[in-house]
């Protein structure tokens, strides 16, 4: 074969832009998380995590018509944005399901498939290669979630959704300018910011850190882009009023509860232990970021411009309140204006944290593989080397993926009923009570209270929901102080039984754990369950 036939072989061969297809790839971890889906779903008639719980009730509440209102509190705004509870009501309305838990537990199998797939397409503009995306989807769905539990981590859950979409939305249309074309693009990206503020806060104040970010970095402080931001802005602000202007309206004074605001999972805490595993997380992206410094000059970047202020933008904001929380913690002299001033729990800035993570360990492995092919003398092994790297990672990740303790844990125990919520309970509270009935109980803790969580999902209201998912701008204490005199009433003979009348004539209920004793004549059972107790209160003595 004459040489230069050979070198021309070479040549194509190590220009070639694709040597194992991305898409199959993508395919390949959405039919694992489908699969995966499924068999946690299998049987389950309500979700694992009590978060989930929440959400029904909030569902719920859309579907008896509460648009506005926090279904737990009677004369309350509804705190937690609304977006995915909406559609999650629209769909549930749709497909005629009257059991919306059930819905719940088993809809996610196939909504959760939206996030990788936005994540794929969100890291290839990102990235600017498919090759670089699918390695970086494969850490996202593999490996994010196998190290940690769900809420920490990502890789399946639909709560990142819209924040993929709006970081593709932003670089591939947040070029600052007053022509009519780039107003309409403000306008646009404006939007979806503030549609993803309706879904939840942290991702909407990344979005404006990273849309702020790259219209200053990719068009310098000039005042076309002051323009250009203010009209994002101002669109931002007009698709939240909906759910950001009844509540500023309503609650001036601001956060009155802290325990929302406050809760810590333990991966979070300042102990020594658990900052080690933190450190332990982040350094493989860490070392990525790195790698890709130093293989700046070897290899041809695949960041651009706009993506570094992207990215630096995503990774900053996270670490600053990271950061934050680790000093508020440890450092007492910190002041209270820096501690206590937009306090959300600090694990959702991990979650995407690890997000950003994912697309720069994507990106540094194609980039170290792009290197080796660039400096390897045998180009036609290349592919078969790749291929089998890959494939290797996918068959021994995917199995990795499968057995995660925690989903293994919360299946089990979901399976269990009554073991952390009353399935029983809550079915009969949805079919004999109405929307304006009130319902006291024992609270023992957030994470374990069968009775509470079982009226938070039937949408049903409350005198008062466990803390830490409470309304965090009503005053949670008041609001415990009532209850236990409903309780100390329907349970002590020397107590006056009209505290009881408060809950309203036919509208008041007690459920309760069955060994606590009431006294029949205040409130009479009217169901009973292996768990809980169910009592009408009767209004005796009541005018």
């Amino acid at each position: 074969m004459p040489t230069d036939i050979v070198i021309a072989r070479r040549a194509s061969i190590a220009t070639k832009p694709s040597s194992w297809p991305p898409l199959l790839v993508l395919g390949f971890l959405l039919i694992l998380c489908a699969f995966r889906g499924l068999y946690m779903a299998a049987g389950l008639v309500r979700p694992p995590d009590i978060d989930s719980l929440r959400d029904v009730g909030f569902i719920q509440g859309f579907l008896d018509g509460n648009w506005f209102g926090d279904p737990s509190y009677a004369g309350e705004w509804r705190y937690y944005p609304p977006l995915v509870h909406a559609l999650a009501a629209s769909v549930a309305r749709l497909l005629g399901t009257g059991d919306v838990l059930r819905f719940w537990a088993q809809a996610g199998v196939w909504l959760n498939l939206l996030t990788p797939l936005a994540f794929f397409f969100m890291a290839r503009r990102l990235l600017g290669s498919s090759q670089a995306a699918a390695a970086s989807a494969t850490v996202y769905v593999l490996f994010n979630g196998a190290v940690s539990r769900p809420w920490n981590t990502g890789g399946y859950t639909p709560w990142p959704l819209t924040f993929f979409v709006g970081v593709w939305m932003i670089l591939a249309r947040g070029i600052p300018g007053l022509a009519w074309k780039m107003l309409l693009n403000a306008v646009m990206i404006g939007a979806l910011i503030g549609i993803t503020l309706l879904a939840h806060l942290v991702p909407a104040v990344i979005l404006t850190a990273i849309v702020t970010a790259v219209a200053f970095g990719s068009d310098g402080f000039r005042a076309r882009t002051f323009i250009w931001l203010a009209i994002v802005a101002v669109a931002e602000l007009a698709a939240a009023a909906p759910y950001l202007g009844p509540v500023l309206i309503s609650y001036p004074a601001g956060v009155i509860n802290t325990g929302p605001g406050s809760w810590v999972d333990n991966l979070m805490s300042p102990s020594r232990s658990a900052m080690a595993r933190m450190i332990v997380l982040n350094l493989p992206g860490i070392v990525a970021c790195a790698c890709l410094w130093m293989l700046r000059r070897r290899v041809d970047p695949l960041l651009n411009r706009a993506s570094v202020w992207a990215l630096a933008a995503w990774i900053i904001v996270c670490a600053a309140e990271i950061s934050r929380h680790y000093a508020c913690a440890l450092f007492k002299y910190i002041p209270a204006s820096v501690c206590q001033t937009f306090v959300l729990p600090v694990n959702y800035y991990h979650f995407y944290l690890q997000d950003a993570w994912a697309c720069l360990i994507g990106c540094a492995f194609w980039q170290v593989m792009r290197l080796i092919r660039r400096r390897s003398r045998n180009f036609a092994a290349y592919p078969i080397v790749t291929a089998s790297l890959v494939g290797a990672v996918l068959v021994f990740g995917g199995l990795a993926s499968l057995r995660r303790p925690y989903d293994i844990v919360a299946r089990a125990q979901a399976l269990n009923d009554g073991g952390d919520f009353d399935v029983a309970a809550y079915r009969w509270i949805l079919s004999n009570t109405t929307p304006d009935d009130i319902f006291v109980t024992d609270l023992r803790s957030d994470d374990v209270n069968p009775t509470a969580f079982s009226v938070m999902a039937a949408g049903r209201q409350l005198a008062t929901v466990p803390k830490t998912f409470s309304n965090p701008y009503v005053d949670w204490n008041k609001k415990n102080v009532l209850r236990l005199s409903y309780l100390d009433a329907a349970s002590n003979p020397d107590r006056p039984g009209t505290v009881l009348c408060g809950l309203g004539h036919g509208h008041g209920w007690l459920l309760l754990p069955n060994d606590f004793k009431v006294i029949q004549v205040r409130a009479e059972p009217a169901f009973r369950t292996s768990y809980n107790t169910g009592y009408r209160i009767t209004g005796s003595g009541c005018p």
